[in-house]
C-alpha cells in the first residue's frame, strides 16, 4: 500500500508539531506540515494530499483561512478527507458539514485517529478503504 499523504496546517507551532507527531506514528503515513494558508496552497497545487487537517482560523492578509482552504482542496482533489480543528466551537453548513470532521482543540490522540477515519468515510469509498 502506497503512504497516505497528510497536510496539517496550523499556524500554532506546537499545535502542528503535535499533530504531526502524533500522526507520524502511524506507519503508512507521510505528515506534511504548513503554517499558513498560502503554504498549505503551495503544498496541495503540487503534491496529492489525502488528508488535510487544517485550522479554522489561520492568519492571512486575504482572510482566507481553513475552510476556504479546504474548498481549495476540495477543487484541486474530489476525494480528499477533511479536518477543521479550532480553539472555538465549530458550525458547519453545506458541503462542508457533509464532508468534513470538526475537531475543538484540545482534542487527544485516539480522538484525532478516529475523525480522520470519519473523514475518510466521508470522503468516499475509496477513501473509506484507507483507513488510518
Amino acid at each position: 500500500m502506497d503512504h497516505q499523504i497528510i497536510l496539517v496546517v496550523d499556524d500554532d507551532h506546537d499545535v502542528l508539531s503535535a499533530i504531526r507527531d502524533v500522526c507520524a506514528t502511524q506507519t503508512d503515513q507521510r505528515v506534511l506540515g504548513a503554517h499558513d494558508f498560502a503554504e498549505a496552497l503551495a503544498i496541495l497545487s503540487n503534491t496529492k494530499v489525502d488528508v488535510l487537517i487544517a485550522d479554522v482560523l489561520l492568519p492571512d492578509e486575504d482572510s482566507k483561512n481553513g475552510v476556504a482552504l479546504s474548498v481549495e482542496a476540495l477543487d484541486a482533489w474530489p476525494d480528499i478527507a477533511l479536518v477543521l480543528i479550532s480553539a472555538e466551537p465549530i458550525e458547519m453548513s453545506g458541503v462542508h458539514s457533509q464532508r468534513a470532521v470538526c475537531l475543538q482543540k484540545p482534542f487527544g490522540r485516539d480522538v484525532l485517529f478516529s475523525a480522520i477515519e470519519e473523514a475518510q468515510l466521508k470522503a468516499g469509498p475509496k477513501r473509506a478503504t484507507d483507513t488510518f
